[in-house]
């Protein structure tokens, strides 16, 4: 049965906090009854290390561990949750890339006025010439230059101009594939 956390805030908590004081109520007793009632003295043996200690520093000793234990195990939950949410969100910008890269090809196969067999019904083109034209090249991408004399990096405030981004729906997938192989965890397939 999963946790709602939106359900969380209209549920009922009833006896949850009661019990949990009267749990802390009886640790605490039994922590102080353990200091008080044991001043034997015992011998540990940690990697060939004789260590001497009283019977509370023992039970202290092991209730650290055992606190360090959970402490860890809520780190392990909480990066496997963040690792899951990572995957969905990269998961979910591979489709949108993919749909993106469909939404331009479809937009420029368009505007050259082809058809999706590569020719429109009389076997032409719309402009009339028989051959496709080829896709504009506006040349590379240069960084424009600030207010600072810093390329790349716009002024405060500043709204960029142009045509469009400065990367295509290609090189967002090539990225995204690129980021994704890096950052694994399986063994390739």
């Amino acid at each position: 049965m999963a946790f709602d956390r939106d359900a969380g805030s209209e549920r009922d908590t009833g006896p949850v906090i009661p019990i949990a004081l009267i749990l802390l109520a009886i640790v605490i007793l039994f922590c102080v009854a353990v200091v008080v009632s044991n001043p034997v003295a015992v011998t540990l043996s940690v990697f060939g290390l004789e260590i001497p200690l009283q019977t509370p520093a023992v039970f202290f000793t092991g209730a650290a561990t055992m606190l360090v234990t959970i402490v860890a195990l809520w780190l392990l939950r909480v990066g496997v949750r963040r690792e899951r949410a990572r995957r969905k969100e990269l998961k979910t910008l591979k489709k949108a890339a993919k749909a993106d890269a469909k939404a331009t090809a479809a937009t420029s196969t368009a505007a050259t006025g082809s058809t999706a067999s590569g020719s429109t019904a009389s076997g032409s083109t719309a402009s009339g010439s028989s051959a496709a034209r080829p896709p504009v090249d506006s040349g590379p991408v240069v960084p424009q230059q600030s207010a600072t004399g810093q390329a790349g990096i716009p002024p405060a405030g500043a709204r960029q101009t142009g045509d469009g981004p400065t990367t295509t729906a290609a090189d967002r997938e090539a990225l995204l594939a690129e980021v994704d192989d890096a950052t694994r965890d399986d063994p390739p397939r």
